[in-house]
């Protein structure tokens, strides 16, 4: 019994993984596609200690019944984040037809720790939108992002041969990153995943790379961007909270 539950737990940290916005690949080896259905962010400390006080309190107080209600928790809180994201993209898609954006690709994505405020991203033309929409019980609000133009390595690197070693990182962090390709509205010599940001509304990545066309024998540069000012945190607490920002 012993085995079969730690089997039972260990195939199914997979799935789990696959419900948070960063997701895993869920297939390997058959498939590297990564797998991310974005019910719940990367860290929630809501849905990790509720698991693990329930597991706790199993443990030490012999109750079995804590495990199930912890299990129990676990669906609803998946369930409830399936629920917000569709709402939040219902909200989006509404917002880019009254831009008169058709939609190509969308994403949306719980920020960190709530099913409450969401990232929305969503191709259209030849540029990404990026948004936040909160999503209340009854109620919804807007927090308009901006806009960036899609990075092409084709079209917008042609000094770089595709043989050349620049080339073939850029190709690999276009993959990884699902095509969600931007420069860095600071340094245009960065690229980055436009996918995830320190803000919900921002267009700095969180991650990208550092690239020098005279360089295309030189590997790309790896950089991150987690810097987070005083201002930018008033603004997130706003935005999940559901008060008006300038």
């Amino acid at each position: 019994r012993l085995y079969l539950f730690a089997f039972l737990g260990y195939s199914l940290s997979g799935v789990l993984d696959a419900c948070t916005s960063y997701g895993t690949q869920l297939f390997w080896p058959l498939s590297d596609e990564r797998v991310a259905w974005n019910l719940i962010a990367i860290v929630d400390p809501v849905f990790t200690l509720a698991l693990l006080a329930a597991v706790v309190v199993a443990a030490v107080k012999r109750l079995p019944r804590a495990a199930w209600a912890g299990l129990g928790f676990a669906v609803i809180y998946l369930v409830a984040g399936w629920v917000q994201q569709q709402r939040a993209e219902a909200v989006v898609r509404e917002l880019a037809s009254e831009r008169g954006h058709s939609i190509e690709r969308i994403l949306v994505k719980p920020t960190m720790g709530n099913l409450v405020l969401w990232r929305t991203i969503y191709e259209a033309g030849d540029g990404f939108h990026v948004d936040a929409v909160r999503v209340g019980l009854a109620s919804h609000r807007v927090y308009a992002g901006g806009s960036a133009q899609r990075v092409e390595p084709k079209r917008d690197f042609p000094r770089l041969r595709e043989e050349s070693t620049a080339y073939g990182d850029l190709l690999r962090f276009a993959e990884f990153s699902d095509g969600f390709l931007a420069r860095h509205p600071e340094r245009p010599d960065v690229i980055g995943d436009l996918r995830y940001s320190m803000t919900p509304t921002g267009l700095i990545p969180l991650w990208g790379i550092g690239l020098n066309p005279d360089r295309p024998e030189k590997h790309a540069r790896y950089l991150v961007f987690r810097d987070l000012s005083e201002e930018e945190r008033r603004h997130f607490w706003d935005m999940l909270i559901g008060r008006e920002t300038e």
